[in-house]
């Protein structure tokens, strides 16, 4: 999936998704984070949840793009067919994407009730999937609802 002309200029919705997997799976449990495109979800796979990062630090987030989602997983929680586990949801929102100047990397803005982050990412169209790549957090702020 590319990621479309003009996006930059567009707010799209964005989903972070817990992805427990069964215990006989040879992955390890982790998070999804998939971005609205139109013709369905660009997914992200990351092994570690971010922290916030100390006033004017980063911090470096190893992360592998996953093939192309069904958009169902905007709103979707539950288990995952072909006994690969469960998801649930842990926040859900608007992103923007911005190039940035000079450089075959762009910001990813995402906002939710719960989640408000500015990470930065290298050009996604540049990341087949299977790819690994590394997310600068500029900022992450998480703050869980409890029922």
């Amino acid at each position: 999936m590319r990621i479309e002309d003009g996006l930059n200029q567009r707010t799209r919705r964005f989903v972070l998704l817990r992805h427990e997997l069964p215990p006989e799976s040879s992955q390890e449990s982790h998070w999804d984070l998939m971005l609205e495109q139109p013709s369905g979800l660009l997914a992200l796979q990351i092994h570690h949840f971010p922290s916030r990062p100390a006033t004017g630090q980063t911090t470096h987030l190893p992360a592998q793009r996953l093939p192309d989602h069904r958009r169902l997983y905007l709103d979707y929680e539950g288990a995952v067919s072909g006994n690969r586990g469960h998801v649930s949801r842990l926040a859900r929102g608007t992103y923007r994407l911005e190039q940035l100047p000079g450089r075959s990397r762009q910001r990813l803005l995402l906002h939710s009730d719960t989640l408000t982050a500015e990470l930065e990412i290298p050009s996604l169209q540049d990341c087949p999937p299977g790819s690994g790549l590394k997310i600068l957090v500029q900022t992450w702020q998480f703050e869980k609802n409890e029922p």
